[in-house]
């Protein structure tokens, strides 16, 4: 990415809807100076204050409603105020915020005076949970969001748990597709092992989790978003009509090189990326959308609770939406040494 925008940012009619306004990305309120090296997601307090876990430097920073720095929370360690790998910020209520530390598979909790409070083990999940290894969400109100099971070969569908954070039980609330997963014989030095491989660009189901508890499931071969209200109503979506891109010989060789002409990859790519979907505070979707062959920008689509798109932009760069604050949307850009930049956007 570069510091600045070199290439205005392009919306098909529609980007004003419903469920509030698409933010104008065509020159950000602010660009902090501070550098980043792994930033997946940041938690916004009740002042604007940041909370940015760092996990590329082992460090969690504290920014000011503008971006400055003020400074770092808790040090790398295993002790009671201490980490290792900060990947996520949850927001609990009362401006308190967890950070996942999956090294140490457990949670550093801050306080909303932004210092480090105590350290708490993650959760046993009955009959599984390795899917707390690949992804979590929040709600903000105290539950935490994570599949029962990460990438199994003899599984296709898990629940999709939620858990009180401090509590025991463990609720199933949404039935989840895998991303398909083989296993291979492969001889290594002369030795033949069993290895698990995913298979690339066959993608099971994207879900995140809205302020009030909904979850937006997106489908992503069909392209059709499932809301699930906060009271547990689902209404399915239509499929949405989408330009299917190619797997490239490139994207082959990008993934698993030579092994994986073995592997089962499908011809063209599903229509939802890597980066996954986002839910705005508004309850609009974000969806991440694999760029079409010619585009240099990151594209994203914008559906309302009914599954139908609003709006479809492309930022330009290797820009990424990292997160929502009450009126701010941040994203992390790359500059040409790959060092991360944050923005904010209104």
């Amino acid at each position: 990415m570069r510091a600045s925008l070199v290439a205005a940012l392009l919306i098909v009619p529609g980007a004003v809807h419903a469920q509030g306004r698409v933010p104008d990305f065509s020159k950000p309120v602010w660009t902090s100076p501070v550098e980043f090296t792994m930033v997946i997601s940041l938690r916004e307090l009740g002042d604007g204050r940041l909370i940015v876990p760092d996990a590329g430097e082992r460090e969690i920073k504290l920014l000011s409603p503008n971006g400055q720095l003020l400074g770092t929370i808790g040090r790398r360690g295993g002790g009671p105020h201490e980490f290792q790998l900060p990947l996520q910020a949850f927001p609990l209520p009362g401006d308190s915020t967890l950070i996942n530390d999956r090294e140490q598979q457990r949670f550093l909790l801050i306080g909303p005076d932004a210092q480090p409070v105590n350290t708490f083990a993650w959760p046993t999940v009955p009959n599984g949970g390795d899917g707390l290894q690949s992804l979590m969400s929040s709600d903000g109100q105290g539950n935490l969001y994570f599949p029962r099971s990460s990438f199994r070969p003899d599984r296709g569908v898990t629940p999709l748990l939620r858990w009180k954070f401090g509590g025991h039980q463990f609720d199933s609330v949404q039935a989840l597709a895998m991303q398909q997963v083989v296993r291979k014989k492969l001889t290594i030095d002369g030795q033949e092992t069993f290895v698990t491989r995913v298979v690339p660009f066959a993608e099971g189901d994207y879900w995140a989790v809205a302020p009030n508890g909904a979850i937006a499931v997106i489908r992503p071969v069909e392209y059709r978003l499932d809301w699930r209200a906060a009271d547990g109503t689902v209404t399915p979506g239509a499929p949405i009509p989408y330009r299917a891109v190619p797997v490239s010989t490139e994207d082959r060789s990008a993934v698993f090189g030579a092994q994986a002409v073995d592997l089962p990859i499908p011809e063209n790519k599903p229509a939802v990326s890597r980066l996954g979907i986002l839910v705005a505070p508004n309850g609009a979707i974000w969806v991440s959308r694999y760029r079409i062959p010619g585009e240099t920008g990151s594209r994203w689509d914008v559906l309302d609770r009914e599954g139908k798109l609003q709006s479809a932009l492309t930022l330009p760069g290797r820009r990424v939406i990292v997160g929502f604050g009450k009126t701010l949307t941040y994203v992390v850009f790359y500059d040409e040494d790959d060092v991360q930049h944050l923005e904010a956007y209104r």
